[in-house]
């Protein structure tokens, strides 16, 4: 040791801060290659040994023809839905899991031609136990006997008619997607899938009786009521093409299905309005500031991130703008800028300064069903997730406190996004981290947990995905997409996994400890679902996915060269486009993921054409600086240029044309930063301060943005 000292002073200093700094990259490098990330696979029931064998058995019944052992062992493998879910790779790094009972019988279905014969060996054992559930949902309104008829006894008689009746019930509740998915599964003929790409598809019925004519028509007829005005014309001329005699029932009266339908379509085009739409044409000055208080301004910009844009993101409620900051939730009007008491004190403290320690959070986390504000903090001491609701009419009064935990005193939980208030039930994402993170998804109510579930596990994850995880709910179904490798769809009602879709992470591998790819820093990007289809980006994934909600086949991703698309916020979805923005301003087609060809037609060169993405290269003299937003048909998106000036570009959402020149916030001495729009008014929020601008109303016409009167 003592030799060890006196070697270790002949050595410069200089030369000892390269061996310091040698020995430390050799330490950094050594991490990095230990720093990727494993392919987390869904925590479903797997196959077990005797399962496995009963499949393969009823393979190779199939393919030698033995048609009454293989139906015995289809009712043996469909009856019950426990026994484990198939996971199925497809194309282009996408898998897929779903139930035994759902696989077996999409195999079946997807070659009726060649499996005729196990049909009907099938029906005679599994027609009575299916016709007795179709009877129980004829005598009620409760479809849970349609869902198990469904799920049990697809190949019966009745399983066409289970899927006419479902349907019939969404069309009633107007939930036209969700009848859509029903009545489409009738017959292969209505259903746009290729059964050749997907190894799981959603099981068309194989021979129904149903005249299709009528199911054509019930689909016309939900466009013409949803006014899409375009697919009914071309779903109206299909029905004339296909079955140029249609006869059918609208209404409990017989009609000529054409004329019928023609009329109700010229009726409501009549009554469809070209308006004019609103675009927020800013004044040189803004109505009203408003300053944050002084310890949210000094939070520290961060530079590393390759959007910039404040910590901090404001949301409307009622009258009042909302930001969540550590312990409070800080309250101010959207018509002047005020700050309003919240919770019973001026400071908007939901928890004292003596607990303000344990309570941490790097994004907000907040949400709201318009009558209350949920907002969740982390109480890091005790372990737990607070879920704190707040009334709006009461000025923030706390009228709810749910703690959640996940009940290991060794794993640290947390609520990994905003929450999704529904009536009275609360839907969010939980994420536990013990050797492995686990991400569950939770149903909950002010009495207790409804239903937990856990959806998959994520190995050696190296970067939390807590605040990056919101579900959504649609059609019934709870949407969660986990940023761990997969998405996920569960019944609202039980919790109960409909299917799971993997996807390959994308940069595992990370180049050093240092290097972070951009993707990560999507925040909050929550899916947008629109006429049946989820519209995701992962922020393990360098691209965007598109879904089918009903089966979570991936209808498109991105195919965009790798590391080009660079989208953090998805802005929204149009008719025609889905918007999403980031370091660039993105329009991707709704139909094919590929970016759209924006402009008129008459557009001859590319160059004539407004730039997809915008600005077309990177190094472009702007760059975005906080989040947009689409609105009434416009896309809204703060900047910053070389220079440093501060500006709003405007774009049509539907043609990407700018409308008028950039607003110049600089010149109104306002800094860019995330915007929203609340009452009229659209509210910048800057590091430091607000800034209200009322709209200017200016006459800008076009179809797309048609309202019924």
């Amino acid at each position: 040791m003592i030799a060890g000292l006196r070697f270790s002073r002949r050595i410069p200093m200089g030369h000892r801060i390269v061996r310091f700094a040698f020995s430390f990259l050799t330490i950094l490098l050594a991490c990095t290659m230990a720093c990727g990330e494993g392919v987390p696979q869904p925590n479903l029931p797997k196959l077990d040994s005797r399962q496995k064998q009963r499949l393969q058995l009823l393979q190779l019944h199939l393919q030698n023809e033995r048609w009454p052992e293989a139906a015995a062992l289809i009712r043996a493998l469909t009856v019950r839905t426990s026994d484990g879910f198939v996971m199925e790779d497809v194309e282009s790094g996408f898998g897929y899991a779903v139930s035994m009972n759902s696989y077996v019988q999409s195999l079946i279905a997807a070659k009726p031609g060649d499996y005729s014969e196990v049909i009907t060996q099938l029906r005679r054992r599994i027609d009575q136990a299916a016709s007795e559930l179709f009877g129980q949902s004829s005598r009620s309104t409760d479809a849970a006997p349609l869902h198990e008829l469904i799920d049990s006894y697809f190949l019966s008689t009745s399983g066409d008619d289970a899927l006419l009746r479902l349907g019939d019930i969404a069309f009633r509740n107007g939930h036209f997607a969700t009848a859509r998915g029903y009545w489409k599964r009738i017959s292969a003929d209505l259903m746009q899938i290729d059964s050749a790409r997907y190894k799981c598809p959603t099981a068309a019925y194989p021979d129904t009786d149903i005249d299709i004519a009528t199911i054509r028509a019930r689909l016309v007829l939900a466009d013409i009521l949803e006014s899409k005005l375009d697919a009914a014309k071309s779903g109206l001329a299909q029905l004339r093409e296909l079955h140029p005699a249609a006869q059918g029932f609208l209404g409990g009266v017989e009609v000529d299905l054409h004329g019928k339908l023609q009329s109700m379509l010229d009726d409501r085009a009549k009554r469809i309005t070209i308006p004019s739409r609103r675009i927020i044409d800013l004044t040189f000055e803004p109505e009203w500031r408003g300053s944050l208080p002084d310890d949210v301004r000094s939070l520290p910009q961060t530079t590393d991130r390759p959007v910039s844009r404040p910590e901090i993101g404001p949301m409307a409620c009622g009258e009042c703008i909302l930001f969540q900051h550590r312990n409070r939730v800080l309250a101010f009007q959207s018509a002047t800028g005020n700050h309003v008491p919240w919770c019973d004190n001026s400071e908007g403290e939901i928890f004292s300064n003596d607990s303000a320690s344990a309570i941490h959070d790097t994004l907000p986390r907040i949400s709201t069903d318009r009558s209350v504000v949920y907002s969740v903090f982390s109480d890091e001491d005790a372990n737990v997730e607070r879920v704190v609701g707040l009334s709006v009419a009461d000025d923030g009064r706390i009228v709810s406190d749910i703690e959640v935990s996940s009940g290991d005193a060794d794993a640290r939980s947390r609520i990994a996004g905003p929450i999704l208030p529904v009536g009275e039930r609360i839907f969010a994402v939980l994420e536990t981290n013990t050797s492995v993170a686990e991400i569950h998804a939770i149903c909950m109510t002010d009495t207790g947990t409804l239903w937990k579930t856990l959806i998959c596990r994520a190995t050696s994850y190296s970067d939390s995905i807590a605040n990056n995880v919101a579900p959504i709910v649609a059609e019934g179904f709870v949407v969660v997409v986990t940023n761990a490798g997969c998405v996920a769809a569960l019944d609202a009602d039980s919790g109960t996994v409909r299917w799971i879709t993997t996807y390959r992470r994308s940069d595992t591998q990370r180049k050093n400890l240092l290097d972070r790819p951009w993707f990560r820093y999507r925040q909050q990007t929550v899916p947008v679902t629109a006429d049946g289809i989820i519209f995701a980006a992962p922020a393990d994934y360098d691209g965007m996915l598109a879904l089918d909600l009903f089966s979570g086949q991936v209808i498109w991703s991105t195919r965009i060269p790798r590391g080009s698309f660079d989208a953090i916020d998805m802005l929204g979805v149009t008719e025609r486009h889905v918007i999403a923005g980031g370091r660039r301003l993105w329009w991707l087609d709704r139909r094919t993921g590929e970016p759209s060809a924006l402009g008129d037609d008459s557009a001859s060169a590319e160059a004539d054409r407004p730039s997809n993405p915008f600005p077309r290269e990177l190094q472009a003299g702007v760059a975005p600086n906080g989040r947009g937003l689409l609105h009434e048909g416009f896309v809204y998106w703060p900047t910053r240029n070389d220079d440093g000036e501060d500006n709003i570009y405007i774009f049509d959402a539907d043609d990407g044309t700018m409308p008028r020149q950039p607003f110049q916030l600089s010149a109104a001495n306002v800094e860019s930063g995330n915007l929203i729009v609340t009452g009229g008014t659209l509210i910048v929020a800057g590091r430091k301060e607000m800034a209200g601008f009322p709209f200017v109303m200016r006459r800008l016409v076009n179809p797309s943005t048609a309202k019924v009167q």
